[in-house]
């Protein structure tokens, strides 16, 4: 199983925020925005201009958060599922045609250098329906 996109992000993770209700309207916070179209332009230059795929895929995103000075903290905050569905939204149409193709999903957060987003999409190869 090749990878059918790979790509980093020198960038801080924004974990996926909730809707928020103003003037009878429902929104997405600015910062989840932002940051969703900051994974889709990535994601855009790692696809090289191709089609975004039909196929169930496997998904594996490593986030890494620069170390505070002072800490305690085995593994930095924030909800990992959060982050990684803020990095799928921002891929939809993009890599795959929706969020709900990726069927297997890898996801880890770790003390790292600098803060860095790591993600890896492989597309699983779907298994011919003989009758």
């Amino acid at each position: 199983m090749d990878a059918f996109c790979s790509f980093s992000v020198a960038a801080k993770a924004v974990g996926k925020g909730r809707p928020r209700f103003a003037g009878g309207r429902v929104f997405t916070p600015k910062a989840t925005v932002d940051f969703e179209r900051m994974i889709g332009w990535h994601a855009r230059i790692a696809m090289k201009g191709r089609r975004p795929t039909l196929n169930p895929c496997l998904v594996s995103v490593v986030i890494t958060r620069k170390r505070p000075l002072k800490t305690k903290l085995a593994a930095p905050m924030g909800d990992t599922d959060n982050y990684v569905k803020s990095i799928l939204d921002g891929m939809n149409k993009i890599v795959f045609v929706d969020d709900r193709q990726a069927i297997q999903i890898s996801a880890r957060k770790q003390w790292g250098a600098a803060d860095m987003i790591y993600v890896l999409v492989k597309l699983i190869e779907q298994e011919s329906q003989a009758a």
